[in-house]
């Protein structure tokens, strides 16, 4: 009895193996626009240190073109990091903390475990270059397939 429940087992992973469709390889274009993405998406770092090195000036952290969107995130990462929910930082009253964002959270968890927060931030630079380039990669397999 026990042998039959394996093979049964076995057996119905293999076929939901054989269902569930896997995604082809990347081929020369797909890994051509995911170096291009990658650039794109590392040019204003680039640019950010580059002006710090050559005019000596002091880099905040922040990777992005408008600063006081940046500067916002790394304050609310900081104020999560103590407190896990945020508050509203734009009141110079105490406010409580309301404010949930995952995003806010898991950075700010890396936080309290001693990674300074600008670092917490740009460790969702790969998640999100992964992200933009999956999912339309995805839907075209999809479309590619049911044609």
């Amino acid at each position: 009895m026990t042998t039959e429940v394996v093979a049964a087992a076995g057996a119905d992973r293999q076929q939901a193996a054989a269902i569930a469709p896997r995604q082809p390889r990347l081929d020369r274009f797909e890994l051509a626009v995911l170096g291009v993405l990658v650039a794109v998406s590392l040019w204003i770092l680039a640019l950010d240190l580059w002006q710090v090195v050559v005019h000596h000036r002091t880099w905040t952290g922040t990777d992005g073109e408008f600063l006081a969107d940046q500067m916002q995130y790394l304050a609310w990462i900081r104020d999560s990091s103590h407190h896990f929910l945020v508050s509203d930082l734009f009141v110079l009253r105490s406010t409580p903390h309301e404010y949930f964002q995952p995003i806010v959270v898991v950075s700010a968890a890396l936080a309290a475990l001693g990674v300074t927060p600008w670092v917490a931030l740009l460790v969702w630079k790969p998640v999100a270059v992964v992200a933009v380039f999956r999912r339309p990669r995805a839907r075209a397999t999809r479309a590619a397939r049911a044609l």
